[in-house]
This record gives C-alpha cells, structure tokens and sequence, in this order.
C-alpha cells in the first residue's frame, strides 16, 4: 500500500505522509538519561527559523513521494548548519529523493506500492552511521538520538539541539487545518490517513511548538501532541551544531559537556 497524499490548496501541489507506525522500545536510551531536565529552562518563544525563510520553503520531495523522514533530517541539518555555521548546508528535492529511494526501496515511479515510507528510529541509525549527503557531496552525520517521552522534554530538546523529531497519527482533520493556517489541535472523530514526521524547530508566543513540514511553519497545539503523537527524538547533531571555533552550539551548550553526558549514556 502507497503512502496516503493530500491535495493542498495553500502549497498548491500534492503532500505526502510516509512514517511507518512507531515501534515500542524501538529506541533504547531515553533523552531524561542523557540530560539533567530539570536543569534546562527554555525561553518562553525560541527558534532559528522564521515562516518565509528559505530554510523552510523546500518540499524536498515530499510534493512526490512519502520521503518525509528524510526530507525532515534534511531540514535539521539546514537549521543547524546555518545557525552554527552562518550558512545552511545545501540540499533541494533531488537529494531528498535519491536517499529516500536508497533507504526505502521505492522505485521511484509516482504513487506506486514501494512507496511505503520509512521507520523513523531505523532511520535514525542510518543518519548516525552513513548520515545524509548534501549537494556538495559533504556527509552530516548525528553522534547519537534518544527517545523523548512527553511534551515538556520535548520542548527542552528542540531547545538544546535546535530541532527535534516529532512522529504523528495523522488526522484527515490536519490537513485542513494546514492550508487554513490554523494550529494543529484535535478534532473528535476524524480518521487517520498516516503517520507524518515533523521537524520541532521552536515555541511561538502562544505556547504552541513549531514544526516545518511541507514548506512551511506549522503550530501544533499540546492536546494534538498528546492525541495523536506516537514517537518522538532527540538527536546529538554534532558538528553540524557547533560553532568551530568556540565548539559551543547556538544556545551556548558546550561540546566537551554534551560528548560527556554521550559517554556516560553509552555505558550505562
């Protein structure tokens, strides 16, 4: 069975989902092993993107298939780049759909059964081993993900890193609420078509995170959050969040600390 797609009058192109259904205990180590929280307060709104940056404007693919675990990774690597490096990695629809074929076996041909997407945590192993490759040929590897297991530690890594993985049941309801720019919130009764990935890259001044999913900005409220969210991940994104001479990151994190915190969560 071919992902599920939906026509979209705001982006005016087709938009698909493709994250296969969450795994229990697919991720071992959890992001509260990792990270003291109780000692993270994250400003009240925080972000490095705005809706009209090119960072977001990018489908990169997903107008086309159910590449939306890859083409989100791609545009973490764009924030954190340009945030640490002052200017963003390259990647564009072409990348995007070439790594998606490699990892899922899609043949490529438009809404045909081997476009079934992808498992978020297996792809998350593949972004730490092989990593994703960009235009240029450069390779941007994650030094490690954990799991995320409610609402304010996800707020707290998208903080931290920059950006954080949502994966959602996605209600036929979201879509809607998509091309009105309305918030994502729940509605009784409405059917899920698909599980989606969506990049967490801020908190706007209503509370609500901020995911870019399909080109743009999205608010998702906590109740949908709560409803309809199956799985979420922190990733350690390494030097690709890293300002290379100082090695802090954007939030002033220090590298040396994070690299500490990574090798006691190894061997623990």
């Amino acid at each position: 069975m071919t992902t599920a797609h939906f026509q979209s009058s705001l982006v005016g192109s087709r938009c698909y989902l493709g994250k296969k259904a969450a795994r229990l205990h697919a991720v071992k180590f959890k992001l509260s092993d990792y990270l003291d929280m109780n000692m993270i307060f994250p400003p009240r709104v925080f972000g490095h993107v705005a809706n009209r940056d090119d960072l977001v404007m990018g489908v990169l693919a997903n107008d086309i298939c159910g590449c939306c675990v890859v083409a989100g990774g791609m545009h973490e690597v764009m924030i954190w780049t340009r945030a640490a490096w002052h200017h963003a990695a390259p990647f564009g629809s072409m990348q995007a759909k070439q790594q998606y074929i490699a990892a899922s076996g899609w043949n490529g041909i438009a809404n045909d059964p081997s476009d079934t997407g992808l498992d978020m945590a297996q792809f998350a192993s593949h972004r730490r081993n092989a990593g994703l490759i960009d235009a240029s040929g450069a390779v941007h590897k994650i030094k490690a993900f954990t799991q995320i297991n409610s609402w304010d530690n996800l707020i707290k890594a998208a903080y931290v890193f920059g950006a954080a993985a949502l994966g959602v049941r996605f209600p036929g309801s979201a879509m809607d609420q998509f091309d009105k720019q309305q918030p994502w919130s729940p509605i009784k009764g409405a059917s899920i078509e698909g599980g989606h990935y969506v990049p967490i890259v801020g908190r706007n001044s209503r509370g609500n995170l901020v995911c870019v999913t399909w080109g743009r900005l999205q608010a998702i409220t906590r109740e949908f959050y709560e409803a309809y969210g199956d799985e979420a991940l922190a990733y350690i994104p390494g030097p690709d969040y890293l300002d290379s001479v100082t090695h802090l990151t954007p939030e002033k994190f220090d590298e040396a600390k994070l690299d500490s915190d990574l090798a006691r969560l190894a061997t623990s």
